[in-house]
């Protein structure tokens, strides 16, 4: 499993948009709310091609005026980086994009509205909140197993010098 950094403090995204106008919004919002890595791209290839920086959220837009499409996009971006967070933006209302979206990994499909950067707020935090959970659930479980061994050495060395030094053993009664 790949080493994320914390999206919850300062997250790497990526906003995938074709829209110099809608690309200045989504940049704007992001940084007003979080201290963050940010890069553009204006289409899915260029950020394709930067994905081996490891994003931990990509704010991708559906409709892409290049050779790929956002669905496209996001299945490439799932198969090489599985743990990165996609949240689709779209002004599509259709049920069939967002359902695909979802379908093919996307943490979530907003479509661009008056509400659209609220959510997109929201689900950064979101985001964010739930990998700050599953990095300390695995912290528990590495403690936990840590726990059991140490157990299982000091039963070990227990049966070892009952064997090797049985006076140290034997219990007499008063």
């Amino acid at each position: 499993m790949m080493k994320k950094s914390n999206p919850k403090n300062n997250p790497k995204i990526f906003i995938v948009e074709d829209d110099p106008f809608y690309q200045n919004i989504l940049l704007n919002e992001v940084k007003s709310h979080t201290h963050t890595k940010i890069q553009i791209y204006n289409n899915g290839e260029e950020c394709l091609k930067n994905m081996d920086k490891n994003p931990d959220i990509v704010l991708l837009d559906y409709n892409l005026e290049s050779k790929l499409n956002g669905i496209e996009v996001l299945k490439k971006i799932k198969a090489s980086h599985p743990n990165t967070e996609v949240i689709m933006l779209s002004s599509q209302e259709k049920m069939d994009v967002a359902t695909n979206s979802m379908k093919f990994g996307a943490f979530d499909y907003v479509t661009k509205s008056r509400v659209a950067l609220k959510r997109v707020e929201f689900l950064i935090e979101k985001i964010g909140t739930i990998n700050s959970m599953i990095e300390e659930k695995a912290v528990y479980q590495k403690t936990k197993k840590a726990i059991a061994i140490g157990a299982g050495v000091l039963i070990v060395a227990i049966l070892i010098l009952r064997f090797l030094a049985p006076q140290f053993f034997s219990f007499q009664q008063f």
